[in-house]
């Protein structure tokens, strides 16, 4: 039988917490990698290319004509419905229910979520992408990895599904034991793991020696039928702990505009995207964020990530938190985690058998990936 390949996508893994956790035992083989936007990284390792040119980059961008969702500015007439936190529209359970009606009815990918974003602000936007960037022509006339596999004819394995990580990673030796050649997986467990505790250290120990201990089985179960099989551990970007919070949202009231009115803004946990009505509404937001714990990206930097685009769909400014600092409250999540993505951390890849080719940044994993079907299709 051909060798088989497998790379688990682990989201929210660095070099330095693969080695201080002890996943080098597994992988000895291990290199840092220029990370990118959490939201942007699955499609820059799915593609190759970077967000302008894939188009995938926040999971929302900013409507130009009418929003998909503009019906919900109208749940503040309810007695101000869907703008209070404590309202029970705002519960997570409310959230994901209508979620997964928004997915069937629009139709978008089972993947969608409202988050946390506001009903009124949520009025103002539109989704991002319709398509699940995993499938195949995912993100329209880019090539992704899927395509490459589907005119290889060869057997593969590709998995995104919502389902624990032990059980994924069983799939997925099963299909080897099948005989696919080819494996790829996105492990989602790792991330919020650390999302939530990774100021505990013995409890991210404990984590990943039973992490490391599913990886070990699966990987024997690869070698059992093909003695070279080769597994790969690629991260998008890297968690770390969170120093501070930054409350962007009040700091914008200094600039005596509000949002939907002069401005419109997405906030992330670690950046926000700005949209503006004037020079003068970009001239006021800017100058409430004076003292605020990030910058503004320059157009080198939005280039350097990929991320400046030719259109405003994702707006005008990008203002992007310091290492370790979180934007709370924002559109992602209620209340504050222990772990943020840092962009001026290092991303990973870690190997067990080496790493032949040269991977800078996270989208060297596309060409690196996409060798390796070709060796299978020999």
């Amino acid at each position: 039988m051909k060798k088989i390949v497998a790379y688990l996508l682990v989201d929210g893994l660095g070099k330095n917490s693969a080695e201080k956790y002890g996943l080098a035992t597994l992988f000895p083989f291990a290199v840092g990698v220029k990370p990118q936007f959490d939201c942007a990284a699955d499609a820059a390792i799915f593609s190759g290319q970077p967000p302008r040119d894939n188009g995938a980059f926040a999971p929302f961008c900013f409507a130009e004509g009418r929003s998909p969702f503009a019906k919900f500015a109208y749940l503040k007439y309810c007695f101000g419905a869907g703008l209070h936190p404590k309202c029970l529209l705002n519960t997570r359970a409310a959230r994901k229910f209508i979620s997964g009606a928004l997915a069937k009815n629009i139709p978008l990918p089972n993947s969608f979520d409202i988050l946390n974003v506001p009903y009124e602000s949520l009025a103002r936007l539109d989704f991002a992408r319709k398509s699940d960037i995993f499938d195949a022509n995912g993100l329209g006339g880019t090539e992704n990895l899927r395509d490459i596999l589907e005119k290889s004819r060869i057997e593969y394995f590709v998995s995104t599904a919502d389902k624990p990580d032990g059980e994924i990673l069983r799939d997925a030796a099963a299909a080897a034991e099948g005989g696919a050649c080819f494996i790829f997986v996105k492990l989602r467990q790792t991330e919020k793991f650390l999302r939530d505790n990774i100021k505990n250290e013995n409890a991210v120990r404990g984590y990943f020696e039973s992490f490391g201990g599913l990886v070990a089985q699966f990987a024997a179960r690869l070698k059992a039928v093909s003695e070279g099989a080769g597994v790969s551990v690629l991260s998008g970007y890297e968690i770390v702990e969170r120093k501070s919070a930054c409350d962007i949202k009040g700091m914008l009231k200094k600039s005596g505009l509000s949002f939907g009115r002069g401005f419109d803004a997405f906030v992330a946990p670690n950046y926000v995207l700005f949209k503006y009505g004037s020079d003068d509404a970009r001239r006021k937001i800017r100058a409430s964020l004076d003292g605020a714990e990030g910058h503004f990206m320059s157009e080198a930097e939005k280039s350097a990530f990929g991320i400046d685009f030719g259109d405003r769909r994702f707006g005008d400014d990008i203002f992007a938190a310091d290492s370790g600092t979180e934007f709370s409250p924002n559109f992602v999540y209620a209340g504050k985690r222990a772990g943020v993505a840092s962009l001026s951390a290092q991303a990973c890849m870690l190997s067990a058998n080496g790493i032949s080719a040269k991977v800078e940044s996270v989208s060297d994993f596309f060409g690196m990936m996409k060798s390796k079907i070709a060796e299978c299709v020999q």
